[in-house]
């Protein structure tokens, strides 16, 4: 190991290739996530109400989905996120 001990790049020596190079091992991601949690760095209230606003748009999707107009509107908005996806990747070209 190097000066920084067991945090240096001398870590990942004896572990996949692909970690060899300082890069990180999911054990580490893993460790760290747990981590933020239990320090209180994750904003719960926001947390839970981003997954109650994803289940009810999912929820709402399904019931969407099964009528019989449905896809031809999901045609639609496939249609027009894509022009705005190519738009905008046209404007951060031109810049």
């Amino acid at each position: 190991n190097g000066p920084l001990g067991d945090r240096g790049p001398g870590r990942y020596r004896n572990r996949e290739s692909k970690c060899a190079e300082g890069g990180s091992h999911p054990g580490d991601q893993f460790d760290f996530r747990i981590t933020m949690g239990f320090e209180h760095e994750i904003d719960w209230k926001l947390g839970i109400a981003l997954a109650g606003g994803s289940m009810m748009g999912s929820w709402i999707a399904a019931k969407f989905a099964v009528t019989e107009g449905a896809r031809v509107w999901i045609f639609r908005l496939l249609m027009i996120m894509l022009a705005a996806e190519v738009l905008w990747i046209l404007l951060s070209l031109m810049q």
